[in-house]
């Protein structure tokens, strides 16, 4: 800093400090600190600056990202070209599946497959990202990631009625009540304040390539695990059903009647040789819906990460 209103950012390159007087007993009293720095900015100060706005939060968990202040000025323009791409690499995610509802998933507990497949459209700016900037780090090598988490909570459910182990259809002429109700079995499906993690995923994203005639430019992203027209053979896509181990064969299912909130969110990476970039885009559903509703995972969204 120069002073409250201007400052100084960049990495500094040396220092020395000189002390021009002691006092009485040998302690030093005035001294000059000497610092040479590669300035990255000079002019008024900010709170935001380019390390704090380009960077981002280099402590992400589990990513290997490089000391800034080892990087040279033609390392740290890469970085941040690169972790700029992956702020707009995807233009949109489908689900693959339109016929899939909360019962599909939670019935029974034993699955070993789970219908969690989804398509990321590259956006136009994202296919620039790819074709010049990755390319141009040939030799490395490149994977797009993916770690993911779905959760469920109740949102209103049939008050008469006795559930099984199975679901079925609530009694005739049943009402709902919002919020979850008060059997400590039928909690465990979650609350607002304790929501179930139903699902945690994670792997690595297959690219889909366009026709020769097209250029064979990568057009899609896939996380997949069942296979499929779309998926034949990609089985890298790992999810664990009910993580937690709250919910087992003896927990009464919900009525097809009954509603749940249910919050999908995708963390969308980069990795460039050993090095993973910052989450930049989070692929993310959030919807209440009833458990025979085949709606799941419609018009998904993204949204920023946040440091």
């Amino acid at each position: 800093m120069l002073s409250n209103l201007m400052m100084i950012e960049g990495f500094v390159t040396s220092s020395s400090v000189n002390i021009h007087k002691f006092n009485n007993k040998f302690i030093p009293t005035q001294a000059v600190v000497s610092l040479s720095i590669q300035a990255l900015y000079i002019g008024f100060a900010k709170k935001q600056t380019q390390l704090t706005t380009n960077i981002g939060d280099l402590g992400n968990a589990g990513a290997a990202t490089p000391d800034i202040q080892d990087l040279s000025a033609a390392q740290l323009a890469a970085y941040k070209q690169t972790e700029q791409g992956t702020k707009t690499l995807y233009k949109k995610i489908t689900h693959d599946s339109n016929t899939l509802d909360i019962l599909g998933i939670i019935t029974p507990v034993n699955k070993t497959e789970h219908p969690f497949n989804f398509l990321l459209e590259i956006s136009p700016e994202g296919k620039l990202f790819i074709d010049n900037e990755l390319d141009k780090a040939a030799g490395k090598a490149a994977n797009f990631i993916w770690n993911g988490t779905i959760k469920m909570w109740w949102s209103s459910y049939v008050s008469t009625g006795t559930r099984g182990f199975s679901s079925i259809n609530a009694p005739a002429g049943h009402t709902l009540i919002k919020g979850a109700p008060s059997d400590t079995a039928l909690v465990k499906w979650g609350t607002e304040t304790n929501p179930l993690t139903l699902a945690v995923g994670s792997g690595k994203m297959f690219e889909k390539y366009a026709s020769p005639v097209q250029g064979g430019k990568i057009l899609t992203h896939i996380i997949g695990q069942v296979s499929n027209a779309y998926f034949s053979g990609q089985q890298d896509a790992k999810w664990a059903l009910y993580p937690d181990s709250t919910i087992n064969s003896s927990i009464p299912r919900p009525f097809v009647e009954d509603k749940f909130w249910i919050e999908l969110n995708i963390d969308l990476q980069l990795e460039i040789d050993g090095t993973t970039y910052p989450t930049a885009q989070i692929a993310h559903f959030t919807d209440e819906v009833a458990c025979g509703d085949n709606v799941l995972f419609k018009n998904m969204s993204f949204k920023t990460a946040t440091s």
